[in-house]
């Protein structure tokens, strides 16, 4: 997976940062399922105390999604 964001830094120059997330051993097809596991997670351990519909932004952590995937064989990068 390759996520790429382009925008402006705080001087206003072009910024473009690219992130990659490496699944082996035919571990991608889990991947979609990290963020309802990290949602979860969290439900179980009291941690969400808003409810009903809204934006997910900000919600999740990368690292708490990416500990969905413990034990698989996955790479991050960013560049």
């Amino acid at each position: 997976m390759r996520v790429t964001v382009r925008g402006l830094d705080a001087q206003s120059r072009s910024l473009s940062k690219t992130w990659w997330l490496l699944a082996a051993r035919d571990h991608g097809p889990n991947v979609p399922c990290f963020p309802a596991i990290a949602l979860a997670r969290r439900l179980l351990r009291g941690e969400v105390e808003v409810r009903g519909a809204m934006p997910c932004m900000g919600l999740l952590t990368v690292d708490e999604i990416l500990a969905g995937g413990s034990g698989l064989e996955l790479t991050t990068a960013v560049r």
